[in-house]
């Protein structure tokens, strides 16, 4: 019964160092492979900070571009609002230069009217004179 003991001992030894064997090179495999996973999400960590960082450059760069039409908007704004402002005065003045030309076309018209009036008078006195030369020189012949 010894023997066999022992025989059963040496086998279950011999299954049992087989097995640690076993484990230990499974062991080795699986730390094997988490180091390569390791490394691989290692490095595409690394690759997603970078696109990350370009990203984050990127969203800077619109974010300046935003406030640079933002600000040309506030100035594109304010020269609309002084255009409009001198087009209202230009009007005004255009308005003030019309009544102005309408008042002196009808200052024109009217001098233009005693004008003629005048050379009228003038014709008729001229007329009236000659005709009195004429009735003179008559009555002195």
């Amino acid at each position: 019964a010894t023997r066999i003991m022992d025989m059963c001992h040496g086998v279950a030894k011999k299954n049992m160092t087989s097995a640690m064997q076993a484990a230990t090179e499974r062991i080795e495999e699986l730390e094997k492979l988490l180091e390569e996973t390791s490394t691989s999400l290692q490095d595409e960590i690394e690759k997603l900070k970078g696109q990350l960082t370009e990203a984050l450059k990127q969203v800077q760069e619109y974010q300046e571009e935003c406030l640079a039409l933002q600000d040309s908007n506030r100035r594109l704004k304010t020269e609309r609002d002084d255009l409009s402002a001198a087009k209202l005065a230009l009007e005004g003045e255009c308005a003030t230069a019309k009544e102005a030309l309408s008042a002196a076309e009808n200052k024109l018209s009217e001098m233009e009217s005693k004008h003629a009036d005048y050379e009228t008078a003038l014709l008729k006195s001229e007329l009236e004179m000659k005709q009195a030369i004429a009735a003179a020189e008559e009555a002195a012949a």
